[in-house]
């Protein structure tokens, strides 16, 4: 399968919300739950994380999805694909998870299972939070992780999806 490259107006999911939520609503792990992405190819769960410069991050260990419960009205919530859960090893020895918004994802070579990121990969790591599970995800830390991959928060994206955002970053 050829790699597929993900450009700047590419959609991650194909929805828009447009109503404005101060809050962020709840992020439930794709392993939990037997919702299938829309696309099958950005299921990129086992899939080796690697930085702008080449260097390895680490293993996709889930990816966290947004159940955007403005949407219950149509019978189900929507969701979409809001983080990448990564499997970091420092230089250390210890290991741990971090957050990698979908957003920074440059391209993913499905042959090759591997995931190709905007920005150097073990700086990231390194300045990244550690991550345990979405239960114990404040807003604040989220903003942290927003901030250090200079990522708009998705409490402010209403109306204007992953698409829109990529364009307005142009």
């Amino acid at each position: 399968m050829p790699e597929i490259i993900l450009h700047r107006g590419a959609r991650v999911e194909n929805v828009e919300i447009r109503e404005l939520s101060a809050e962020p609503t709840p992020l439930v792990a794709l392993s939990r739950t037997r919702h299938q992405l829309e696309d099958p190819r950005l299921d990129i769960r086992g899939y080796l994380m690697v930085g702008s410069d080449g260097q390895p991050m680490g293993r996709v260990e889930d990816i966290l999805l947004e159940a955007d419960e403005r949407t219950a009205d149509r019978g189900a919530p929507l969701y979409h694909t809001e983080y990448a859960v990564v499997r970091y090893s420092s230089a250390a020895g210890t290991s741990l998870s971090v957050l990698v918004p979908m957003a920074v994802i440059k391209d993913i070579d499905q042959q090759a299972r591997r995931v190709v990121v905007r920005g150097p990969a073990r700086l990231l790591c390194q300045e990244a939070q550690p991550f345990r599970s979405p239960d114990e995800l404040t807003p604040a830390n989220e903003q942290e992780v927003y901030a250090l991959w200079e990522v708009e928060p998705r409490w402010q994206r209403s109306g204007r999806g992953p698409r829109a955002l990529r364009q307005e970053r142009r």
